[in-house]
């Protein structure tokens, strides 16, 4: 999902880096190769910089914009690894769904709760409006000109 989500982001012609988990390193090897997504079928944009998982601090540290487009399982964890990394200024977007499996909360309570939820319990129904994303532009001072729609 996040190379999709990055593809249509490059077309507003700011650069774009992806930041890869421990899952993509097939993505990974095709984008340093320049042979199509192994489950997209597309190459990937050539505005697009695809950053393996030891590689995200420097990407983050340059974030003005960052959107999470991991599967809700894995989102905590990319969360707390991106985090400590990302400028106080930046704007999260999270663009996942589904709930969390053990807790049932969906990916803004877990964003919310700031520790990992492994129980779902009315106490940890947090509401928040704190959002997480993992595309970054890399000059999002004119934000006003990136696409607001998907298609």
């Amino acid at each position: 999902m996040g190379i999709a989500i990055a593809t249509h982001l490059a077309r507003s012609g700011y650069p774009i880096f992806a930041l890869a988990t421990e899952y993509d390193s097939a993505v990974v090897r095709a984008w340093r190769d320049r042979l199509p997504h192994p489950a997209l079928g597309i190459v990937i944009d050539p505005d697009i910089t695809v950053y393996p998982p030891e590689d995200w601090t420097d990407a983050l540290a340059r974030a003005d914009l960052v959107v999470v487009a991991v599967s809700t399982p894995g989102l905590y964890p990319v969360l707390v690894k991106a985090a400590a990394h990302v400028p106080s200024t930046a704007v999260w977007v999270l663009a996942t769904k589904g709930w969390q499996p053990e807790s049932l909360l969906t990916p803004s309570q877990v964003a919310g709760v700031g520790e990992e939820p492994t129980k779902w319990s009315p106490s940890s129904t947090v509401t928040t409006n704190s959002v997480f994303d993992l595309l970054i532009p890399s000059s999002p001072r004119r934000l006003k000109n990136l696409p607001n729609a998907l298609s």
